[in-house]
C-alpha cells in the first residue's frame, strides 16, 4: 500500500500490506518509504503543494498576504493610487490601484 505513489512489491515490501512505496506520483517525493508533497517556498503569501508545486523549494505562490496580490506566481506589493500625495502600498494598500494615500501634499488633508 502506498498513497500517492506505487506499493513495494518483492523484498522491498517490508510485510504483507505494509504502507511502504517504491515510487511517487507527480507532485511527491520519496521520504522515508512513503510520498510527501512536494512544497514551493512564497514570499508573502502561501507556496503550493503537490501537484502544483514543480519542484520541492521552488518558488510558487498560490495566495498573497494581506496586501499582495498574485501575478505569475509571485506575490506582489499591491501599489495604490493617490491624486494629492504619496500612494500608500503593500499591506496598508488594500487593493492594487485602490485609491489610498500614505501621506498627503502641502495643503490636503487625509480623510477617514
Amino acid at each position: 500500500m502506498c498513497s500517492n505513489g506505487v506499493g513495494a512489491t518483492g523484498p522491498a515490501c517490508p510485510a504483507e500490506g505494509a504502507a511502504a512505496c517504491a515510487s511517487c506520483d507527480t507532485g511527491y517525493a520519496l521520504a522515508g518509504g512513503a510520498c510527501a508533497p512536494l512544497e514551493c517556498t512564497c514570499a508573502d503569501g502561501v507556496g503550493a503543494t503537490g501537484p502544483a508545486c514543480p519542484a520541492d523549494g521552488a518558488a510558487l505562490c498560490v495566495a498573497c498576504d494581506p496586501g499582495f496580490s498574485l501575478e505569475a506566481g509571485k506575490c506582489t506589493p499591491n501599489t495604490c493610487t493617490c491624486a494629492n500625495g504619496v500612494p500608500a502600498a503593500g499591506p496598508a494598500c488594500p487593493a492594487d490601484g485602490a485609491e489610498v494615500c500614505a501621506a498627503c501634499d502641502p495643503g490636503h488633508l487625509l480623510s477617514a
